[in-house]
């Protein structure tokens, strides 16, 4: 887990556990990967079969993008919008 203060830490627990424990209107299951906060999120744009290319946030640790599939793709413009 990295935090917004630069803190890195280790779970014991796989992602999806994770995610039911976190808030769903704070954080979302991008992939099979990653768990973003709204926070990070720069911007998104479409990419290619329905998926979405979401820019974050310059940071060291983190890419500078994720994919998201076209399946949770409506899921995460609606939490998004929130």
């Amino acid at each position: 887990m990295l935090t917004h203060d630069n803190k890195t830490y280790l779970i014991d627990l796989s992602l999806d556990k994770l995610a039911e424990q976190l808030p769903a209107s704070l954080f979302f299951r991008a992939n099979r990967k990653f768990i973003v906060a709204a926070t990070i999120v720069n911007s998104m744009q479409a990419d290619t079969y329905g998926k979405l290319l979401v820019h974050l946030k310059a940071h060291p640790k983190l890419p500078p993008n994720l994919t998201i599939s076209r399946d949770k793709a409506p899921a995460f413009r609606q939490w998004l919008k929130r």
